[in-house]
């Protein structure tokens, strides 16, 4: 379940916060447990089409033995049209349990 909010702020600013509760079940375990996810992040134009963004990500487990997972995310956005978004960026590991780094690309496509 997820409860997302998106927030106009002033000098052309955008945030997002999203709270999450996700359901999850190991390989070869048949123990679900869920993992509670929030996230809040800052986007504005930087020319044209192409805007940027920092976040910060949590995420607890109530998996036995997980520890707690931050990253503090940055990254580009390209609006190729108003369906077609073009991302990259870079997530940083800000916790033990969170990867050290973790560089991304993608496109986003909404139908």
């Amino acid at each position: 379940m997820i409860f997302p909010l998106a927030v106009k702020l002033p000098a052309g600013w955008d945030m997002g916060v999203e709270t999450a509760v996700v359901a999850l079940q190991n390989n070869g375990n048949s123990r679900e447990h869920a993992d509670f996810e929030n996230m809040v992040t800052f986007d504005h134009a930087i020319i044209g089409k192409l805007s940027g963004y920092c976040e910060f990500f949590s995420s607890v487990s109530t998996e036995r033995g997980a520890g707690w997972v931050g990253t503090v995310d940055v990254g580009l956005e390209y609006l190729v049209t108003k369906d077609v978004q073009l991302d990259c960026g870079c997530n940083v590991g800000v916790t033990h349990a969170a990867d050290d780094v973790n560089p991304f690309a993608g496109i986003t496509v909404r139908y």
